[in-house]
């Protein structure tokens, strides 16, 4: 079950079907990325972060997620996945790549009630972030 979680939160982010990404969170997610981006961690409804999303990630062309290292463990009703997060986004034949470790902690209700983000390295065209947020930008107008 906790596999289909993560699959289907990672593989809804890659093929922007959004609706199955929010069917994977709780009402409530502490969602962290901090250490990427500077923005404190904030506790936000699925709308809220698919909404961030999805303002942002369809000006990349496609993006791949690749995960692998997996660690769970379970206290009570908390179940706590590690694991490392490589993903490629793509503009062109241009790439931008973000490596990290994910710690998500899913409920007992089988929902995403946490999602940490820690940062390692970026790689390749560091200038695609920019020219996604110009390009959902210029959708926008």
């Amino acid at each position: 079950m906790i596999a289909e979680i993560i699959k289907q939160l990672f593989s809804g982010v890659d093929n922007r079907d959004w609706e199955n990404v929010i069917s994977v969170f709780d009402d409530n997610v502490l969602l962290d990325y901090s250490s990427m981006n500077g923005v404190k961690p904030s506790l936000l409804g699925p709308k809220e972060i698919i909404g961030s999303w999805s303002s942002f990630l369809p000006g990349f062309d496609r993006t791949n997620h690749q995960l692998s290292d997996f660690s769970i463990s379970k206290v009570n009703d908390l179940t706590t996945v590690t694991f490392t997060g490589k993903a490629d986004h793509f503009i062109g034949n241009s790439v931008w790549t973000v490596e990290g470790d994910y710690v998500l902690e899913i409920n007992k209700n089988n929902k995403v009630s946490s999602m940490t983000f820690n940062f390692n390295k970026q790689s390749g065209d560091i200038e695609l972030p920019r020219k996604a947020s110009e390009i959902m930008q210029n959708r926008i107008r």
